[in-house]
């Protein structure tokens, strides 16, 4: 499927395997908050699912600022999110560390045409593959 469609760089989302693989934290949150500054969002989700990394009650992800991505601009209180998140410095461990998304990370906030049985399935299996 494309992404950003309406974007001048369009995006094809890579397959759910790959971005889970890609990913160095996988989990599904609800956001609580959402500070804008002038090119990126800082996106705080309380966690109600995760399925790879390590867990915590709330986690923090640095998101492109503007309409382009499915976080970003987009994102508003209390909206439901599968986050494929990677570390801002891959040295990093990912416990205490800064945590990004990208355009075309595969990550989709839950609107009434995108369900969460559409993925939990599917990254339920993946993460017992790991």
């Amino acid at each position: 499927p494309v992404h950003s469609e309406g974007c001048k760089n369009p995006c094809t989302i890579p397959m759910l395997e790959r971005a889970f693989a890609q990913a160095s934290l996988v989990f599904y949150g609800s956001v609580t908050e959402n500070v804008e500054s002038s090119f990126t969002n800082q996106l705080t989700f309380q966690v109600l699912r995760i399925w790879k990394g390590e867990s915590a009650p709330v986690i923090v992800v640095t998101a492109h600022g503007d309409t382009c991505d499915p976080l970003g601009d987009n994102a508003k209180v209390g909206d439901k999110v599968l986050i494929f998140a990677v570390l801002e410095n891959p040295r990093d461990e990912v416990e205490g560390a800064k945590l990004k998304t990208g355009y075309c990370d595969g990550s989709v906030k839950f609107e009434w045409k995108v369900k969460e049985e559409q993925y939990f399935p599917k990254l339920d299996e993946l993460s017992r593959e790991k």
